[in-house]
């Protein structure tokens, strides 16, 4: 016998479901979704809004930009020495040019790149040491020069590498650490092995 009940609502057809669309919830939320969606968009690079996209640049950018000037300062600082002292230990053991040569390719190579980077500053004097402390002249024997020479380059890897930590720039960052691994590549091949 079918339910004749007055308070009982008839069946809803099969498959009407709940119905998906705008509900007055998904205004409430979409709404200010949207409306900060649109605010924040107001100024993104390449809209034409007749300023220059660098018109918003901070002073913090100005300080990122000092600080990485004073990296590569600090780094051309490092590598000249060390460039000085492979190019001091081959005038004094003409012998040794053969596998020193790549690490002094590197250095000229990272020397350059390092200057182009940061093409407003000084270039700095030569130094009168080398990296160790040891007047390129006082030591004339080949095992003594590459010993001293494997030493000062294992340090500049490694200031190398902790300058590129210190890089507020990726690009700067990358080409310090980069610069660090071909030091240690040399190294691992047999540049400035006895």
């Amino acid at each position: 016998m079918p339910d004749t009940s007055p308070y009982r609502l008839p069946a809803a057809p099969r498959g009407t479901g709940r119905r998906r669309g705008l509900t007055r919830r998904t205004a409430l939320v979409a709404a200010p979704v949207l409306g900060l969606g649109l605010l924040t968009a107001c100024d993104l690079p390449g809209i034409d809004d007749g300023e220059p996209d660098d018109a918003g640049a901070t002073p913090a950018a100005d300080a990122d930009t000092e600080a990485d000037l004073a990296v590569v300062a600090e780094a051309i600082d490092a590598v000249e020495p060390v460039a000085a002292q492979v190019a001091a230990a081959v005038a004094a053991a003409p012998d040794l040019a053969p596998g020193l040569s790549g690490l002094a390719d590197l250095h000229t190579a990272h020397l350059d790149d390092l200057r182009a980077a940061d093409a407003g500053s000084a270039p700095s004097s030569s130094p009168s040491t080398t990296a160790t402390g040891v007047p390129p002249a006082a030591a004339t024997d080949p095992a003594t020069l590459l010993a001293a020479v494997r030493q000062a380059e294992v340090g500049l890897a490694a200031a190398l590498a902790d300058l590129a930590v210190d890089c507020r720039s990726g690009a700067l960052a990358r080409l310090l650490a980069m610069m660090a691994a071909g030091i240690d590549q040399q190294l691992a091949a047999g540049a400035g092995a006895a």
